[in-house]
């Protein structure tokens, strides 16, 4: 009977010292949300014509927009997590030859941050937030850019917009 119960205890105690398996539903890193709005009727969004965002020192474009397309109002643009800044080309009237070159109005934009990695889980790892997010345009002789506008500096979601593009 003692041992019964002694064995009972152990197999207990090894049901409490397991942790539970760590599925992560917290979520990911969220990313830049974008919108682009008519510099001439800035209440209304438009379209950047058949518009293409490419990494600086990347040859393959952000895929969570489609390339070259002409219909995107918004667009989520990752940051990366473990710098302080992140450039980006958006193009317009883009197009890309056989051997991958890309061509159109280019304009470049430097995204300026302080990350904030946060510890979630073991499953989850590290969430990293955004403050003090600040966009350079480069000035060049043909931005299709005309204004940019910060509605929220820090980037804790992807929901809300982030940044106001008028072209």
């Amino acid at each position: 009977m003692k041992r019964n119960i002694l064995l009972s205890l152990i197999v207990l105690g090894c049901f409490w010292s397991c942790e539970k398996d760590d599925i992560c539903i917290a979520g990911d890193t969220p990313m830049m949300r974008i919108t682009f709005l008519d510099s001439e009727d800035e209440t209304s969004k438009k379209a950047p014509e058949r518009l293409l965002v490419v990494g600086k020192d990347k040859t393959t474009p952000i895929t969570t927009i489609s390339p070259g397309s002409s219909s995107i109002t918004e667009a989520l643009i990752p940051l990366i997590p473990n710098t302080n800044q992140t450039e980006y080309y958006l193009v317009t009237n883009a197009s890309i030859d056989s051997e991958g070159n890309v061509s159109g109005n280019i304009d470049a934009l430097i995204f300026s941050y302080t990350p904030n990695p946060k510890f979630i889980s073991k499953a989850c790892g590290y969430i990293v937030s955004y403050e003090n997010l600040i966009p350079i345009l480069t000035p060049d002789s043909d931005n299709w850019i005309k204004k940019i506008t910060v509605l929220s500096p820090s980037i804790s979601n992807e929901n809300e917009v982030h940044i106001e593009i008028y072209h």
